[in-house]
């Protein structure tokens, strides 16, 4: 099939006028347009967007000088020097110019031939709130909103350094959406932000209103199933990202920040690792690295035991499998597959109904017909409890994205594992190697630490000490490596 050809949009370079204006939003019910008669100096039209203004900015800082304070001068070098209340005052070049001002929240006032642009846009937004998917019982309560400069400023209260850089572009033909890349100047790698920044001015898409877009942008991901850059909704370890030599992004609409590159030590560390004692965090790492390989395999080394290497387990174990089993008429593969689509099938029905029937359905999903197909005999009680014990391990996970991938790759192996095996989980185990040794987000190594092979390998994937946390990942390569004295 030919792909059709994307045209551009032509843009709009003629001059900035009133009338170009009203030609661009001839169809916008929200477009508004009020002629001013100004004291001793003439009429002005001034335009603007219903909804994207504030009013009473553009009352009192607008239109009641203009009106009512008399112009000296030329009436645009008086507005220019203090006509209207704003802190900025510009002219654009073009009328595509000014009709994008219009839709950032500015109003256009057409005076002696020429456009000028006043920004007086409303600060309608969501209010600093807890992070929902990041809970943490003794560190900060807030998290980013969907405000791109409400996001900005609760990194800067944090990190009051002026070696924080925030380079902004716009993308989306039609969304014009606003993207910032932050880094910390003399420790984050140059190298980074480049390859960062230039994956960002490079995208040509018509709107950015999605996560993942920008997510497979910035590292090449659409072709993983695990996750490249670490998403977050807390701004404190949005900035302990930036301190390790990281790069961030945040996108405007969006109420969370990208940290890149994104590592395996990243996505296993837990929100709450940085407020806890180190020797409490290395237990609980030790207990969730345990989880990975229970959820991973479990449910595929239940069917290899059972179907094919059922001499290798414990007499006693092997006589209780099988006293479970009987009256079962499935294979033990076809019944770890068939429980495990249903396990998935129930958490994302839990997922996409109602809050308020949420639990209602784990309740009859999980208690009635689980116990209602062994009590039937369909299922043993052995599947039902391997299935289960895999789901609540992956739940341990402090990444939803590393979770979900490993979701995808328990069932695959649990396929495997049907039809060749231990071999078969072997084989699944050594692909599943090679793809995440392949990967590079930003030409890190995903496996890093641990592959390339670094000194601190474990301390850097959970804690250390604070007095012995000297050095930042060497794998980032940043600028300046010492972290205290």
């Amino acid at each position: 099939m030919r792909i059709p050809y994307h045209p551009r949009r032509p843009e709009l370079a003629e001059k900035p006028t009133g009338a170009g204006l009203e030609q661009v939003f001839r169809h916008a019910a929200d477009f508004q347009h009020r002629k001013l008669k100004l004291r001793g100096s003439g009429w002005a039209e001034l335009y603007w967007l219903d909804g994207m203004v504030r009013t009473e900015r553009l009352n009192d800082y607008v239109i009641r000088p203009l009106t009512i304070l008399p112009l000296e001068g030329k009436p645009v070098d008086a507005v220019r020097s203090g006509g209207v209340w704003a802190s900025e005052v510009s002219e654009p070049e073009t009328l595509e110019q000014a009709a994008a001002a219009l839709t950032e929240g500015s109003c256009a006032l057409a005076l002696d031939g020429k456009l000028l642009l006043i920004p007086v846009a409303t600060e309608e937004k969501r209010g600093v709130e807890s992070p929902e998917d990041e809970p943490d019982l003794k560190g900060p309560k807030d998290s980013f909103v969907e405000a791109l400069r409400t996001n900005t400023s609760l990194v800067r209260r944090r990190l009051h350094s002026p070696k924080l850089a925030i380079r902004s572009f716009v993308v989306g033909r039609e969304s014009r959406t606003k993207v910032e890349v932050c880094w910390l100047e003399g420790i984050t790698s140059p190298e980074l932000v480049e390859r960062a920044a230039a994956r960002i001015a490079a995208m040509d898409v018509d709107a950015l209103l999605d996560t993942q877009m920008l997510t497979d942008t910035l590292t090449d991901g659409e072709n993983t199933l695990f996750p490249l850059a670490l998403i977050t909704q807390r701004p404190d370890r949005f900035c302990q990202g930036l301190m390790d030599g990281r790069v961030g992004v945040f996108c405007d609409g969006i109420a969370q920040g990208w940290l890149l590159p994104g590592t395996v030590a990243l996505c296993l560390r837990a929100p709450q690792d940085q407020n806890n004692q180190w020797m409490v965090v290395r237990a609980l790492a030790a207990v969730r690295f345990l989880c990975v390989a229970i959820s991973l395999l479990l449910p595929a080394g239940y069917i290899a035991m059972s179907a094919f290497h059922f001499g290798l387990m414990p007499t006693a174990l092997a006589e209780s499998i099988s006293a479970a089993r009987q009256s079962v008429p499935f294979s033990p593969p076809l019944e770890v597959v068939v429980l495990l689509v249903a396990f998935e099938i129930l958490q994302e029905a839990g997922q996409r109904i109602p809050q308020l029937n949420g639990q209602s359905v784990s309740i009859i999903g999980s208690l009635v017909v689980g116990q209602a197909a062994v009590d039937a005999k369909l299922l043993s009680p052995v599947v039902v409890v391997v299935v289960a014990a895999a789901g609540i391990a992956g739940y341990t996970l402090p990444n939803q994205d590393l979770a979900n991938a490993l979701r995808a790759v328990r069932l695959a192996l649990a396929v495997l594992a049907s039809f060749w095996g231990a071999l078969g989980i072997v084989l699944g185990l050594g692909w599943i190697c090679c793809h995440l040794a392949s990967l590079e987000p930003l030409g890190v190594p995903w496996l890093a630490p641990f592959a390339p092979d670094t000194p601190r390998a474990a301390c850097d994937t959970t804690r250390v000490p604070v007095r012995k946390a000297k050095l930042r990942e060497v794998f980032l390569r940043p600028e300046d490596r010492r972290n205290q004295r």
